[in-house]
C-alpha cells in the first residue's frame, strides 16, 4: 500500500510540474518548438470540450484546443545523452506532436492524456529558406501543453488513426501536403547506417528503391532499440515526424515493429523486373546506347535481361552489362520487356517506348552564357562532367562543359528534383539564371570578390542519356600551387583545370574529407567541397595517397574576412603520374 501511495505522489508531482508549462520558445535546431509560441500557457478552463485531433489541421496557428488521446511515442534530443522533449498523441481520428519537455517527462507510451495546447508549426532554423521556396509549412504540433487529466493505464494506438500506405506511396506525397504526425503501417526492409560520428536508420519499400530516413536529434542513439531489426524485412508502425525541404523528403519516427515478414523469390523477381524496366526512358529522340548491369545492385543474386521484337532497338549483352541501342531513323513506338530471375523464379514487365522527332532549342555556348549579366536567363546545351550532391546524396548541381567553356549549375531546394535523372556524361539542354552567389556581403567586399559564378535553378529541357567523352579544349592545364594562390579578385569559380595532384583522404571523428595536394609542396592543397561528409567522393578512395592527373572544377570560394580559399569538385581521374 505504501508503494502505491508513493507512486501516486510521484505522478501528482510530475503533473504539477507539467502544469507549470515549459513556455520558453527557442530557435535551437536540436529542439522541436515554434518561434511563435506565447509566453503564457493556455488555461484549461478556457477550452472545455475535446476536439478531434484530425480537425486541428484546418485550424489557424495560435488556436487553443483541448484534446484527449493515447501517447503514441516519445521524441528525444541531445546528441550525446538523449532526453525527452515531446510526444505524439493520437485519438481515433489522427495524431499530432506535442512539444513540452516537462510534459513529455510526465507521460509514457500508452498513457491516455487530456490536455489543452496551442496549435503551431515547427521548421528547423536551417530549413527556413528551403521551406519558403518549396511551400513546406512545417511540422504540425501543439505547444504550451497544459494537462487536465492523465490515465496511466497502457492502451494501444487507436486502429482508426493508423493509415495503410506503402513507403513508395508516401514518398509520392509532396511536402506541400501536411501529413506530419500521421501514423502509418508499412512493410519494408529496415536498416541501420553507421557513419563516422553518428548512426541513422531507414526503412526501404519492398521495391528496394523508395525509402524513408529516420529523423534523429540524438545522432541515432534514440533508435538503438531498433538494432535487432537491422537488415530484416518487417511490418512496422511509424510516424511522419517532419519534412526536409532541402532534400524534398519526409522523415519518419519508428514506433513499433509488428512482425518480421517473408518476401518470396517470386516477389523479389517482380520487384526486380520493375526496377529493370524503370531504367529505360519513355522516349528517345537521338540514337541512344543504354547499358544496364546484368546483376541488380540492390539485391545480390538477382539478374535481369531485356527483349523486344522491334527493329527499332538492338539488344545484346557485353561483359557485365545489358546493352540496348535505340534507333531513331524510323519514328513510332516499340515494346521492350524486362525479365528478372531470382531464387529459381522469374518475372517480366513491359513498357511502350516512343521514338520521336527531336525538339529545337535556342541554346547558346557556355562561354557566351558566362558573359551575361546577373539575372539574365539563358539556355545552354552541354555535357555533364560531374553531378554534385547535397545531404542524403540528393542531386543539387552539375558541372557542365562544351567546346567553348565550363560552367557550374546550382539548383536550390525548389528545383533540385529537376536533376534527378541526370548522370555524369549525359548531354543536357538546360535553362537557368546567371548568378554570382555571395554568402557574406561584408566578407566579399573585404576580399574584393564578385561571387561564385553559377547558373541557378535550372530546368532540364532535354536529356540525352548517352555517355559522352568530355571535350578537352576548355580545360586549363595548371598546378595546385597556382590555383590556391589565385586571389579572390581573380574569379576562377566555374573554371575546370587539369592538374597533377596527390589525392589525400582525411578521416576524423566527425567526417571524411578529401584534398588535392601539390606533389611538390604538401602545404599547398585544394579542398574538395562536399555536403555529404565526403561520401560523394568515395570513388576517389582507390587513388588515395597516389599522385594522379585529374580534372577538377572550382565550385566556390570559402569566403572569409581574409585568407579565403577555393574549393573544388573532382571531375575525372586520368591516370597516375609516373614519378
Amino acid at each position: 500500500m505504501k508503494k502505491q501511495f508513493n507512486l501516486i505522489l510521484i505522478l501528482f508531482g510530475a503533473l504539477l510540474i507539467a502544469s507549470c508549462g515549459d513556455n520558453t520558445s527557442t530557435s535551437d535546431t536540436n529542439t522541436l518548438t515554434d518561434s511563435s509560441s506565447s509566453d503564457s500557457s493556455p488555461s484549461s478552463t478556457e477550452v472545455s470540450e475535446n476536439v478531434d485531433i484530425s480537425s486541428i489541421r484546418d485550424m489557424q496557428v495560435g488556436v487553443e484546443v483541448r484534446v484527449q488521446g493515447v501517447v503514441v511515442n516519445l521524441n528525444y534530443t541531445g546528441q550525446s545523452t538523449p532526453y525527452v522533449t515531446g510526444f505524439w498523441l493520437a485519438d481515433a481520428t489522427g495524431s499530432i506532436y506535442v512539444y513540452g519537455e516537462q510534459a513529455a517527462q510526465a507521460v509514457a507510451k500508452g498513457n491516455t492524456v487530456t490536455m489543452v495546447g496551442t496549435k503551431a508549426y515547427y521548421i528547423p532554423e536551417t530549413d527556413t529558406g528551403s521551406a519558403a521556396s518549396t511551400g513546406y509549412i512545417g511540422m504540425q504540433q501543439l505547444i504550451n501543453p497544459d494537462f487536465i487529466n492523465m490515465n496511466s493505464t497502457i492502451s494501444p494506438i487507436p486502429e482508426t488513426a493508423i493509415n495503410e500506405l506503402s513507403i513508395a506511396e508516401i514518398n509520392e506525397i509532396p511536402l506541400t501536403s501536411d501529413i506530419t504526425g500521421n501514423i502509418y503501417r508499412v512493410r519494408g526492409h529496415y536498416h541501420r547506417h553507421d557513419n563516422v560520428s553518428y548512426v541513422n536508420y531507414s526503412v526501404a519499400d519492398l521495391n528496394r528503391v523508395d525509402s524513408l530516413l529516420a529523423y534523429t536529434q540524438s545522432n541515432g542513439k534514440d533508435y538503438y532499440w531498433t538494432d535487432s531489426y537491422d537488415g530484416k524485412a518487417v511490418e512496422m508502425i511509424m510516424i511522419i515526424s517532419l519534412g526536409k525541404p532541402s532534400v524534398g523528403m519526409w522523415r519518419m519516427n519508428p514506433v513499433e515493429f509488428i512482425e518480421e515478414i517473408s518476401v518470396t523469390s517470386l516477389q523479389e523477381a517482380e520487384f526486380g523486373a520493375q526496377r529493370a524496366i524503370n531504367e529505360i526512358a519513355d522516349s528517345f529522340d537521338v540514337e541512344t546506347t543504354k547499358e544496364v548491369t546484368i546483376d541488380d545492385e540492390l539485391l545480390s543474386g538477382l539478374t535481369r535481361e531485356y527483349s523486344s521484337s522491334s527493329t527499332k532497338v538492338t539488344i545484346s549483352q557485353s561483359g557485365d552489362n545489358n546493352v540496348l541501342v535505340f534507333h531513331v531513323d524510323v519514328l513510332g513506338t516499340l515494346e521492350v520487356t524486362a525479365t528478372a530471375y531470382y531464387g529459381g523464379e522469374s518475372a517480366t514487365v513491359s513498357k511502350t517506348v516512343a521514338i520521336r522527332e527531336p525538339n529545337e532549342y535556342d541554346a547558346i555556348s557556355l562561354n557566351e552564357a558566362k558573359s551575361k549579366n546577373n539575372g539574365v536567363v539563358v539556355t545552354v546545351q552541354a555535357i555533364v562532367a560531374r553531378v554534385t550532391y547535397k545531404s542524403s546524396m540528393t542531386k543539387q548541381g552539375l558541372f557542365l562543359i562544351d567546346e567553348s567553356d565550363t560552367l557550374f549549375i546550382y539548383n536550390g531546394a525548389a528545383t533540385q528534383a529537376n536533376l534527378a535523372l541526370v548522370e555524369h556524361g549525359n548531354k543536357v539542354v538546360v535553362t537557368g539564371t546567371i548568378t554570382h552567389y555571395i554568402k557574406d556581403a561584408e566578407n566579399a567586399v573585404s576580399e574584393n570578390y564578385e561571387g561564385d559564378l553559377q547558373l541557378t535553378d535550372v530546368t532540364v529541357d532535354h536529356l540525352d542519356t548517352n555517355v559522352y567523352q568530355l571535350p578537352i579544349e576548355p580545360i586549363i592545364e595548371s598546378t595546385i600551387e597556382n590555383i590556391v594562390a589565385t586571389p579572390p579578385s581573380t574569379n576562377i569559380s566555374s573554371i575546370m583545370y587539369k592538374v597533377a595532384a596527390r589525392v589525400v583522404k582525411n578521416v576524423s571523428q566527425y567526417a571524411i574529407s578529401y584534398d588535392l595536394v601539390s606533389p611538390d609542396d604538401a602545404t599547398k592543397k585544394l579542398p574538395l567541397y562536399s555536403q555529404n561528409s565526403g561520401s560523394d567522393f568515395n570513388w576517389l578512395d582507390e587513388y588515395a595517397g597516389t599522385v594522379v592527373y585529374i580534372y577538377v572544377g572550382i565550385q566556390n570560394l570559402n569566403l572569409r574576412s581574409a585568407d579565403s580559399n577555393w574549393r573544388g569538385v573532382p571531375i575525372q581521374v586520368l591516370g597516375p603520374v609516373i614519378e
